[in-house]
C-alpha cells in the first residue's frame, strides 16, 4: 500500500474525466457513436483514469462517478471501503496474481 491522499486522488479523478470529456469533444466519430447509443470505445485519459481508479483500490478507497442525465451533471465522491470490501478486494488481487 502506498501513500494516496482522497482529496488529491479525487481532484485528479474529476480532471481526468474532464480530460476524457474533451477527448470525446474533439472526435465526431465519437459523439456520432454515442448518438447511436454506442459506447463501446476508449480515449486517451481511460487508461489514466484506471490506474488512478487502481492505485486508489490498493489503498482502500473507491473514486466513483455518476451522472444525471437530465441535467447533464457530474457527482464525483472518493468513498473508503468497508473492511470487508477491502477483504474481497484483497482476495481478488491475490487471486488475479496468481493466473
Amino acid at each position: 500500500m502506498t501513500t494516496l491522499d482522497p482529496e488529491q486522488a479525487l481532484a485528479r479523478f474529476i480532471e481526468l474525466h474532464e480530460k476524457r470529456g474533451q477527448e470525446i469533444d474533439q472526435r465526431p466519430d465519437l459523439q456520432l457513436s454515442m448518438d447511436r447509443g454506442d459506447y463501446d470505445f476508449t480515449v486517451n485519459a481511460d487508461d489514466e483514469i484506471r490506474e488512478l481508479e487502481q492505485e486508489a483500490e490498493r489503498n482502500g478507497v473507491y473514486l466513483e462517478w455518476t451522472c444525471d442525465q437530465n441535467n447533464n451533471d457530474f457527482a464525483y465522491t472518493c468513498r473508503k471501503m468497508t473492511p470487508e470490501e477491502y477483504e474481497e478486494y484483497v482476495e481478488w488481487e491475490r487471486e488475479e496474481e496468481q493466473e
